[in-house]
């Protein structure tokens, strides 16, 4: 099995509690890269879930070489349509 390496944009409250964790709990999947639109944010929740990459801007994330697989929890400025989201990544 490839592990599924994942990406996420937009890690608020909620994605605090439920989703983040679940990433690296389950069998194949890894959580490698999380954005949201403050740096400094993005940098605490990488910090203490021990992820290795943070970033401010959805495109730096999604050209992350290290993440084939993202998943977003809203919709940030930075992108300009979905479709770049969901078809950015091989």
């Amino acid at each position: 099995m490839n592990e599924v390496r994942w990406g996420i944009i937009g890690v608020g409250d909620v994605c605090e509690i439920k989703s983040g964790p679940a990433f690296q709990k389950c069998t194949g999947s890894r959580l490698v890269a999380v954005m949201r639109r403050t740096g400094e944010k993005a940098k605490d929740f990488a910090t203490r879930h021990g992820v290795p990459a943070w970033y401010s801007n959805c495109d730096d994330l999604i050209k992350d070489p290290n993440v084939n697989a993202v998943c977003k929890f809203f919709f940030p400025r930075q992108c300009t349509s979905g479709f770049q989201v969901a078809f950015a990544i091989d």
